[in-house]
């Protein structure tokens, strides 16, 4: 149930852009994003080294998880606890 609620908190977040983790760098499917699609950052460099070293040095906040509502709810969680709201 708790999950629930996030994920409906989580749609009010505004843009979002959900996509599938292609090169699986994460350790996840899905990753979520705070932004429309093309702004997401450019990590779609064409050797695994260069995608390992983007998500070294990566600082913003980016949802991961399983599922679409998983990597959702991730980019809620973290949205709350780097900024202690959503807006």
């Amino acid at each position: 149930m708790e999950q629930d609620n996030k994920l409906q908190e989580a749609l009010k977040m505004g843009m979002i852009t959900i996509e599938d983790d292609r090169y699986g760098q994460t350790g996840y499917r899905w990753l979520a994003w705070r932004c429309a699609a093309e702004d997401v950052p450019a990590y779609d460099v064409s050797d695994d080294e260069g995608r390992a070293e983007f998500w070294r040095e990566y600082t913003g906040i980016v949802g991961k998880g399983n599922t679409p509502n998983d990597a959702l709810i991730d980019l809620y969680n973290k949205a709350i606890e780097q900024y202690g709201t959503t807006e």
